[in-house]
This record gives structure tokens, sequence and C-alpha cells, in this order.
């Protein structure tokens, strides 16, 4: 963007979010300037991001014996004021994992519970990542954090 010596202009900053959720989050943007007094102009953009979900607990952890049934689960509380549901779901991997979600409702309002079964039939770690896409706008991704450790 090119602004002329003397004239004013707008310049559009958009900062993505995403993974930053219960922080303080800053960030330094500069801006490159031919004013040979000012080469450089510097803003300073923070503000405190907010949970739209809360995890409980914050990673799926499948820890057990290969050949023996190993499940999980997760409660995912919204924090925000409007309802919302999954559209989609997707999965990094899902060789070893099979899972669903399913909404609820409690006095305090809804939530969802996510069940994860191990698949993996031999002893051995792996990790995975699963993501919920909610109706909310503007869009947001759930991302959980999947890992395993299979024994003998």
């Amino acid at each position: 963007m090119l602004i002329l010596p003397g004239r004013e202009g707008k310049i559009k900053v958009v900062l993505s979010t995403n993974g930053y959720g219960g922080i303080n989050l800053k960030k330094l943007i500069k801006i490159h300037t031919n004013d040979i007094e000012n080469p450089v102009i510097k803003l300073l953009m923070t503000g405190d991001v907010k949970k739209f979900v809360l995890l409980e607990p914050e990673i799926i952890s499948l820890k057990g014996k290969a050949g023996k049934p190993i499940v999980a689960q997760m409660k995912i509380i919204p924090t925000v004021a409007q309802d919302f549901n999954i559209l989609k779901t997707f999965v990094k991997n899902g060789k070893d994992i099979t899972f669903k979600v399913e909404k609820m409702k409690n006095e305090t309002g809804a939530y969802f519970i996510l069940t994860v079964h191990n698949k993996k039939q031999t002893p051995g770690r792996f990790f995975d990542m699963i993501t919920l896409q909610p109706d909310l706008s503007p869009q947001r991704l759930i991302k959980i954090r999947v890992s395993a450790n299979i024994s003998n």
C-alpha cells in the first residue's frame, strides 16, 4: 500500500487468534515508511483472547494393554453465549482411533462428550489430532490432541 506524502490512508491488520485461547496475546506490527525521521513505526497489539470452549481434560490420553479395550472421554464445554452444533469432524491420521461426539444438555446448558476408542492391537505409542468444526461465525475450530501409550 502506498500513502503519498501529506495524505492519509488506512492500514488494515488482521490477527488470527486460533490456538491462543486463554492467554494475553501480544503482537508487534512494523510499518516501514520512506520518512527519514521515522523509517519504521511500531504498533503493539495486545488483548486477552477468550476461550470459546473448555476441554476437560485438555488432551485425550489412551493408556492400557494391547488387546484390551482402551477408551477415553473429554467434556467440551462452550463458553460463548450462543448455542452451537458440530458441523464436521476431521482426524489427522485416524488409523488407530475411532471417535464420536455427542451433544448433551443439563441445567447449565449444552456441552459435548467426545469418546475416543483405541484400535491399535500392538504395543507402542501414537499421536493424533481430532478437529471439530462448530457452526459459529466467525468460523472457529476445536483442535483436540490424542496421545496413546499401548503396553504389553
